[in-house]
């Protein structure tokens, strides 16, 4: 897993964040990825290659995405420009 991206599933997952990962892996080697970083009480929808979206998943997605732009104005989560300066 990249850095910091444990800290942000946690931090999404703490404010009631529904998340979703889509991948170019397959369904089966995703949800062998999801559960083996432990992650699986934190991801709601799983899209793998081998997969369409739905209609109701793309509005999932949608819908939670407005609250993840809340959130981030509203924490102080530092972006990549903060993070990378000097």
């Amino acid at each position: 897993m990249f850095p910091n991206v444990q800290e942000t599933i946690d931090l999404l997952h703490a404010h009631q964040i529904r998340m979703a990962i889509a991948s170019s892996r397959t369904s089966a080697s995703l949800l062998g990825f999801i559960h083996e970083m432990h992650l699986s009480d934190k991801i709601a929808m799983v899209v793998g290659s081998d997969e369409e979206l739905s209609a109701a998943g793309a509005e999932f997605l949608i819908d939670d995405m407005a609250e993840v732009v809340k959130l981030v104005v509203s924490t102080s989560v530092p972006t990549v420009e903060t993070r990378m300066s000097p």
